[in-house]
């Protein structure tokens, strides 16, 4: 399948020349897994290009003059979702049993925080838990929520696996190779 990156998004080149009703159409998406999705109304809105017409669209190249279904339900009309006339590029409430073209996205920041926890650098583990929890602080939101990961097999505890990942050298991860129990990676 040929994508095409705008900002953090990656989106599928070309639609597949299927109409699918809006039921069909998400569960499309989610076959097509790693984070496939419907695009939000936001996300399909930002393609619009009011100086083009027919297709209303710059940002993709090939797209046609059509409806397009997007991911989000309409609030006020469970039958309803929300969709975009790349004709004119016009926002429209469709009725979820018609049927209409797609392209599906995914979060490319997602993918790439996903793809970095690859495997535990400790025991070798392919397999994590996130842990959320209460941190005490009181913030501007309501209290604050600390993230962890616990390595599945070492139940070694990651605070920010990100940074841990990128910036953790041979030498001292041979350190903490030999630690068994939690052990919370300060960075």
């Amino acid at each position: 399948m040929k994508t095409v990156m705008i900002g953090e998004i990656e989106w599928q080149a070309e639609d597949n020349g299927n109409f699918y009703t809006w039921d069909e159409a998400m569960e499309y998406a989610s076959t097509l897994g790693d984070g496939w999705r419907l695009p939000t109304i936001k996300e399909l809105f930002s393609l619009i290009d009011y100086n083009e017409f027919d297709p209303a669209c710059s940002k993709i190249k090939n797209f046609r003059p059509s409806y397009f279904w997007s991911g989000s339900s309409v609030v006020y009309h469970s039958d309803d979702a929300w969709g975009v006339n790349f004709a004119g590029g016009h926002v429209h409430s469709l009725t979820k049993g018609y049927c209409y073209y797609i392209r599906c996205v995914r979060d490319m920041k997602l993918k790439k925080k996903k793809n970095l926890m690859k495997c535990c650098p400790i025991c070798g583990s392919k397999t994590f838990e996130k842990v959320t929890q209460n941190n005490g602080i009181l913030g501007p939101g309501g209290r604050s929520w600390a993230i962890y990961y616990i390595c599945s097999s070492c139940s070694v505890l990651f605070k920010d696996v990100e940074k841990f990942f990128k910036k953790q050298n041979d030498k001292q991860l041979k350190q903490l190779g030999g630690k068994r129990g939690i052990k919370d990676v300060h960075l």
